[in-house]
This record gives C-alpha cells, structure tokens and sequence, in this order.
C-alpha cells in the first residue's frame, strides 16, 4: 500500500489535491471498498472546502461499512 501512504504523507504536508488524486486515481483502483480511504478522502476535500464532495465520501464509506457487516 505504497500509494496509501503516499496519499497519507501528502495529506500530512497539506497537499490536499495531490492526496486526493492518490486516493481516488490509484488507491482506490487498486482497493474500490476501503473505508479508510473514503473518510480520508472525505477529510481531504472537507480541508480543500469541498463540503458536497466531503459528504458524498461519507456517505460511500458508510455505506461500504454497512456492506461488509
């Protein structure tokens, strides 16, 4: 999970755009049901000022977490 982490370290650094363009370009290509990748995503945007796309990660991760009850 190379790319994980480096989505992780660009958040970290506030590169916000480059961390989402990880997690939604590699990441979740890679792994299309990871929960820690949405709500991360959903930070990102929330950080970026992008509300709509912050809320459609949370509802996607909460509806993953569902999902795999």
């Amino acid at each position: 999970y190379a790319w994980f982490y480096l989505a992780v370290c660009y958040t970290e650094t506030q590169q916000y755009k480059k961390a989402a363009d990880v997690y939604e370009n590699k990441v979740l290509k890679l792994d299309p049901a990871n929960i820690d990748v949405m709500n991360n995503l959903a930070y990102v945007y929330r950080e970026m000022g992008e509300n709509e796309k912050a809320l459609h990660w949370l509802i996607r991760a909460e509806e993953a977490k569902k999902g795999s009850k």
